[in-house]
């Protein structure tokens, strides 16, 4: 999906395309050595970061159950 969506910027804008492109691969390498279970808790971290990003964006309500569930996941 994200490499659709950064095919897609790079059709509009090559410049900002190869800069996303760049990050996502530094992120990627990142993930490199870690378990299934932390690559995972990983993906939903950034998850949760980018839907509040979103939200802040958006001006929408944030609420905390799943930065809780994050939390008691981790512990």
């Amino acid at each position: 999906e994200v490499g659709e969506m950064i095919a897609a910027v790079e059709a509009k804008s090559p410049e900002l395309g190869k800069r996303m492109r760049n990050v996502l691969d530094k992120n990627c390498s990142r993930l490199n050595g870690l378990s299934p279970k932390a690559i995972d808790y990983s993906k939903k971290c950034i998850h949760f970061v980018t839907n509040v990003m979103c939200n802040l964006t958006l001006g929408k309500q944030l609420t905390y159950e799943e930065a809780e569930k994050l939390h008691n996941a981790f512990q």
